[in-house]
């Protein structure tokens, strides 16, 4: 049966050792999950650069971080292909909040304009008369880096067990917002301008609060 024990150091001078408080024994057969948290959004950074906008993560071999980022990846490959089905983040934060009762799948053409990010910008011609010119710069989702993700989870506490409980129902991601600027060069430069939350996808079908109960 597996159990854990307190341990404290005393003083015996001979001995230098440690002795045992109590011991705490749990009981896998005897499992009373009841809920602790109904909702709970979790967020993980997948870059160390943004550690401050997210959860500190736990130092994770570079194999790992790889592994991690290459999933996500593929999974918004899979969006784009029409794959998986996704909402619209926001119209979820609406519909857990109880401002929105109407939830539907982004449609494909939806989807195609979410990856796509058109810039207008200015540029200046190299060559005389360096005269100014207005043009677009096009860039797919898919160029920009995975910063996170956002999971909405519902977390479940065993009171024999004293085992917690996570149930992940879905999950958002966040990209690096770019916009572009040129300065008084003719070369263009990305600008950091924040963090962009697309997509949300729901193992199941989103659940309020007291669907959960």
């Amino acid at each position: 049966m597996p159990r854990f024990g307190l341990h404290t150091n005393y003083k015996n001078e001979r001995t230098g050792k440690t002795k045992v408080l109590f011991w705490v024994k749990n009981n896998p057969k005897k499992k009373n999950n009841s809920l602790l948290v109904d909702l709970i959004r979790y967020d993980m950074s997948l870059d160390s650069a943004y550690d401050s906008l997210f959860s500190i993560p736990i130092k994770t071999s570079i194999s790992d971080s790889l592994a991690l980022k290459n999933f996500f990846y593929n999974f918004l490959n899979n969006i784009e292909k029409g794959k998986i089905k996704v909402f619209d983040y926001l119209t979820i934060e609406n519909y857990l909040n109880f401002e929105d009762d109407s939830i539907k799948y982004l449609s494909q053409n939806e989807i195609d304009s979410l990856f796509i990010q058109i810039d207008s910008v200015s540029k200046q011609l190299s060559e005389p008369p360096y005269s100014w010119y207005d043009t677009i710069i096009v860039s797919n989702l898919i160029e920009q880096p995975i910063e996170g993700v956002r999971f909405v989870e519902s977390w479940y506490f065993d009171e024999n067990t004293l085992e917690i409980k996570k149930v992940i129902h879905g999950f958002s991601i966040f990209v690096t917002k770019t916009s572009y600027n040129y300065g008084n060069t003719s070369i263009a430069h990305q600008k950091y301008t924040g963090l962009r939350e697309i997509f949300y996808y729901s193992f199941t079908t989103p659940k309020r609060f007291f669907d959960l109960k």
